[in-house]
């Protein structure tokens, strides 16, 4: 490989530099959903009239689930709207309106959440909605369409067998290299202990990424000048080369859940996953349930990083303690419309801060926690 230069190489570097990958739907999560979903479980809207005569069934409480209701009353021969709660993520205008029809009569209008369909696959005939007060109501549809907002995926880029996992690639972060010698990873894509996604990280990355590679290719390492004070930088010479002091080995990055079990910590939560088992978990007073967990290694998505601007760090805290957290805030109210599998005792770990008097507190954790 020849470059620039002229000089010869026998190596070359792949770098990755990218967001978290791709936004799609956030999907319905019901057993048996993927069955319908193309042909009578929709999560766009791709041509009106295959709605015309039939009966819809619109699941959200944003802007789109209310634009969309409004404007397929008068196409569908019925539209029955599904929302969590009874407060809406839209325009004023548009809730009012949506109000308006229920109160007409022209759409149905329900709070709750769908726990199962009905019909021989692909096509539907019905949809069982759960109340918050444990109740069951069946509803006739023929179609779902379901606006529960977006998810990213990383996509094609996770069949590399470059270690990529959920929706991240883990890398060295001193040398922003994967698991595979001489590719490295950049940007909001690239994960590793501490991280944080800013715009100022992503430049640190390309900094570290580039002595690397240039390590990688040249076999040295290439000695950093500041164009302040360095003559040379300053003057037409060619800058020398010289060695650069080793870094200490990154240690190797747990591959595996590390749960801490200890019964006898003085504070502690109890956090049941979805295959049923129960760990216990140290707590310290003042931290979030997400840095709790965080800290002993569960697995939990939490993308915003604990900013309430997501709902991948969802969980369900046990009835007993559910009372005793500090009230919930809009934005987190909010958040929580976008979850795939709401229930009464729904929370954000990022927004349950735990106090002395929560020790022994139980929570389970949600296919909404757990990575892709």
């Amino acid at each position: 490989m020849c470059t620039t230069d002229g000089s010869i190489i026998d190596a070359c570097a792949v770098v990755v530099a990218a967001g978290a990958g791709c936004f799609t739907p956030r999907k319905l999560a019901v057993d048996g959903a993927t069955a319908y979903e193309g042909t009578s479980l929709l999560y766009s809207v791709k041509n009106i009239e295959q709605f015309l005569g039939k009966r819809l069934l619109i699941l959200g409480g944003g802007d789109s689930a209310l634009d969309w209701t409004i404007a397929l009353e008068q196409v569908a021969s019925r539209v029955t709207m599904v929302h969590r709660r009874d407060v809406f993520r839209a325009t004023p205008e548009s809730v009012e309106q949506v109000h308006q029809l229920a109160r007409a009569g022209r759409i149905d209008l329900h709070f709750g959440s769908i726990c199962a369909l009905k019909g021989d696959a692909p096509n539907l005939s019905g949809a069982v909605l759960s109340g918050s007060d444990g109740s069951t109501t069946g509803l006739d549809c023929d179609i779902i369409l379901v606006f529960f907002g977006l998810t990213n995926k990383l996509g094609p880029i996770s069949e590399w067998h470059i270690g990529a996992a959920e929706d991240e690639i883990p890398v060295d972060p001193i040398t922003m290299q994967t698991r595979k010698a001489g590719i490295y990873a950049v940007g909001d894509i690239a994960q590793y202990p501490g991280k944080l996604k800013l715009i100022v990280s992503g430049f640190s990355e390309a900094a570290l990424m580039g002595r690397a590679v240039y390590e990688y290719l040249r076999g040295e390492k290439p000695r950093f000048q500041y164009s302040t004070h360095s003559h040379a930088m300053q003057s037409s010479e060619p800058i020398p080369h010289a060695a650069y002091i080793e870094a200490e080995p990154l240690q190797a990055m747990p591959s595996t859940m590390a749960l801490q079990t200890d019964p006898t910590k003085v504070t502690y939560v109890l956090v049941t996953d979805l295959a049923g088992n129960e760990h216990s978990l140290p707590a310290k007073p003042g931290r979030t349930l997400l840095e709790i967990m965080d800290a002993a290694k569960v697995p939990v998505k939490g993308s915003c990083f604990g900013a309430c601007n997501c709902s991948t760090c969802h969980v369900y805290v046990d009835e007993a303690w559910f009372n005793k957290l500090d009230p919930m805030i809009d934005q987190e109210q909010e958040a929580l419309d976008q979850v795939s599998t709401p229930k009464p005792f729904s929370r954000l770990a990022c927004q349950i801060e735990f106090r002395q008097e929560l020790s022994g507190m139980k929570v389970k954790l949600t296919v909404d926690t757990i990575p892709d």
